[in-house]
């Protein structure tokens, strides 16, 4: 019992010492030049909000349904490029997991949006994920790999998240999570802006990385897991972003279209803090968590109007 509360002891200090890092990082990176656009943080992500290290589902496979929506439609970007559901303006997430058990340490997850996505379909299958867990003395421990399976003709993966995530019984009562990682993201986006009789097309490419931080509390409520829980998000983000601009205009007295072109590229570097609370009731048969996010800290460029983050709820039902 000595060794064990140790060891729960020196993880405690680890993740803490780990937050306090990642957090320096996040606010070192707050210090950027201005640019004309950024990739937006997705406020619909499935990772990094409420992953454990213990594996919650008891059969050979579960479904999870998690509807979320945002106050305002402007906070479904932070910056003038459209994200995953953001390129519509929809307040309203949708997602479907599919959770399959490969082995006694092993699960396959198939991630779907069913929101729309930054392609313009309103249905894709937006993540695949394999997660292998083991035990050390008690503390449970993950290791997560996620890729976008992107079929619209690009070469490799879009996106590419690594994370790491443990779970500790700090005492009967009280549990808490901790998850990190990072992600590659190679994304493009096409929108289209009118002024007038003219019409442009953008398209932009955000190439990266970002980084990703997660600690939960969970004050547990009874023998089944049923907790309530207050968890920190955090967000660091680094990217390269090209943009070119295509204009068609109408010449006066003249037959036909002229065509211009304009292209620049900016580099740029911004975060997000987040605090998530809610109540998870668990059950044999499912799982419902109703949550609040209210995002703590922001920073981005000073001359992007709007867009900024704003109360986020959902609710995740899963049927196991």
């Amino acid at each position: 019992m000595r060794y064990r509360r140790s060891t729960i002891r020196r993880s405690r200090r680890s993740s803490l010492s780990l937050m306090i890092g990642v957090c320096t990082l996040i606010l070192g990176i707050a210090e950027v030049n201005e640019v004309a656009a950024q990739r937006p943080f997705q406020i619909y992500d499935p990772f990094y909000s409420s992953e454990t290290a213990r594996r919650v589902f008891f059969d050979s496979y579960a479904v999870t349904t998690e509807v979320s929506c945002c106050s305002t439609s402007d906070s479904l970007m932070m910056g003038g490029l459209a994200g995953s559901a953001g390129i519509f303006g929809l307040p309203l997430g949708l997602g479907l997991h599919l959770n399959y058990q490969l082995g006694p340490q092993l699960d396959a997850t198939a991630i779907i949006d069913a929101a729309g996505s930054t392609t313009g379909r309103n249905l894709s299958l937006s993540w695949l994920a394999v997660k292998y867990y083991w035990t050390i003395d008690r503390a449970d421990y993950a290791v997560r790999l996620a890729v976008d399976p992107s079929v619209d003709g690009q070469v490799g993966f879009p996106q590419l998240d690594l994370g790491f995530i443990s779970s500790v019984l700090l005492s009967p009562d009280f549990s808490s999570d901790f998850a990190i990682g990072a992600r590659r993201v190679r994304m493009g986006y096409q929108q289209w802006t009118a002024e007038g009789d003219q019409r442009d097309i953008v398209f932009s490419r955000a190439i990266g990385y970002e980084l990703h931080l997660m600690v939960s509390y969970n004050f547990i409520v009874d023998p089944a897991g049923s907790n309530v829980f207050v968890s920190f998000a955090g967000e660091g983000a680094s990217y390269d972003i090209f943009e070119t601009s295509h204009r068609r205009t109408q010449q006066a007295g003249k037959t036909g279209q002229a065509s211009t072109e304009a292209s620049w590229h900016n580099e740029h570097m911004a975060a997000v803090i987040w605090m998530r609370s809610g109540i998870t009731l668990s059950r044999p048969s499912y799982l419902v968590a109703p949550y609040v996010s209210v995002p703590v800290a922001q920073w981005q460029p000073t001359n992007i109007a709007g867009a900024r983050g704003n109360v986020h709820a959902g609710l995740r039902l899963m049927l196991r």
